[in-house]
């Protein structure tokens, strides 16, 4: 067990060294393996920006986040502070940063969701097919005060919105799965690079929470359903 620990980092960067790296990652949740948890954690923070974007070590980090008690997995996400942004954009490390977000403690997450809000690249950001998906996911976990604030910040920042565009947008959907209010200009996060809903290249048209694909990483075994960064293959059915 040691040896592997040790090669943590080459075991997990590869297919079938994915699959052990999870194995151990599973054995070591249980509390006879603490010091072998302590361990991992220490040897994942030290390469925690490199196997972020690595294709299949992000689920061996996703899966220490997921399953370790957070005050081992502190040590991972204050490594990933300050480089929220740029992870936050890219196709693998992008699904770490959600997972950050939704099982660190409530002070270290709200620095992240910090670190995201005060970037003046938060429109950019936005806009990204992958970092959308952060954005939406620091709304949904933020401490009320904070997630008050982000609101702000996302409604100073948001050209308007036309009502037709933000009726067409919502039209069919009947509830928010994330729980907040269509009223509020926030919930559409511009993205001309995503959205099918309008021709007009000019207008920047909204992508509304409810439209957008629910994921799970979990599922990224099943290849023929997900994509390497857990984001499901939608395939259309022949007519």
């Amino acid at each position: 067990m040691a040896e592997i620990i040790g090669e943590l980092l080459k075991v997990s960067s590869s297919p079938n060294g994915l699959h052990v790296a999870k194995k151990l990652i599973s054995l070591t949740s249980k509390a006879e393996y603490e010091k072998h948890r302590v361990k991992i954690a220490e040897t994942l923070a030290k390469n925690a920006i490199e196997i972020a974007q690595n294709p299949y070590g992000n689920y061996a980090l996703q899966l220490v986040i997921d399953t370790y008690p957070t005050s081992i997995t502190s040590k991972i996400i204050e490594v990933i502070k300050g480089k929220v942004v740029s992870l936050s954009v890219t196709r693998y490390s992008s699904n770490v940063v959600e997972r950050c977000v939704e099982k660190a403690e409530e002070g270290l997450r709200d620095e992240v969701v910090k670190e995201l809000m005060n970037s003046g690249s938060l429109m950019w950001i936005m806009k990204n097919r992958f970092g959308s998906f952060v954005v939406q996911k620091a709304l949904a976990f933020a401490s009320p005060s904070l997630r008050a604030e982000f609101k702000e910040r996302l409604q100073s920042i948001i050209p308007p919105v036309s009502k037709k565009s933000k009726a067409a947008a919502t039209k069919g959907s009947e509830s928010n799965l994330l729980g907040l209010d269509f009223s509020d200009q926030y919930l559409c996060v511009l993205s001309s690079l995503r959205s099918p809903l309008s021709n007009n290249t000019n207008l920047l048209p909204c992508i509304i929470f409810p439209l957008c694909l629910l994921y799970t990483s979990d599922a990224a075994d099943d290849m023929q359903c997900v994509d390497l960064g857990g984001r499901r293959n939608i395939k259309k059915k022949k007519k």
